[in-house]
């Protein structure tokens, strides 16, 4: 056990993979194994804050939240008029990202695998809040892919 882990931490931790959809798609958002996020979760290793962000801002939590249990309001969350979190899409886009990459045997590692999916979630819900609509297809999907790469 870590030294500055507790239970009540590894609950909220819990919490936040549940939200993201579970381990498959929150170890994809941190961009860590699974294996390395129940780590976290269980107290065995201690977790790296880049991981523990990327999570909290797809889930539409802050920080401080996860450290105290306390929400406090985020700066950066929610204020701007941005969707609310969408779990659903999130784990259409970790599955889109998953076909694309397999279907055009690109490798990526997963931190490489989980920054691209923070991105392409932030890209769609930005498109959501300006147009009223997301990315809503594997075809819509690999053409936001294509022009992103060109």
């Amino acid at each position: 056990m870590i030294p500055s882990w507790d239970i009540e931490l590894g609950k909220r931790i819990s919490s936040l993979i549940e939200d993201l959809g579970g381990l498959k798609n929150a170890s994809g958002v941190a961009g860590v194994s699974h294996d390395t996020l129940a780590n976290w979760r269980d107290g065995r290793t201690e977790p790296r804050l880049f991981g523990l962000q990327a999570m909290c801002r797809a889930a539409g939590r802050s920080l401080d939240w996860l450290a105290s249990g306390t929400e406090v309001q985020d700066q950066n969350i929610g204020d701007k008029g941005q969707p609310p979190f969408d779990p659903e899409h999130l784990r259409e886009l970790i599955t889109w990202t998953e076909k694309y990459l397999k279907e055009n045997h690109l490798p990526m590692t997963p931190d490489e695998r989980g920054q691209t999916i923070v991105a392409l979630y932030k890209v769609s819900m930005r498109e959501k809040a300006i147009t009223g609509s997301q990315i809503s297809s594997f075809e819509h999907f690999n053409e936001l892919i294509d022009m992103i790469a060109s």
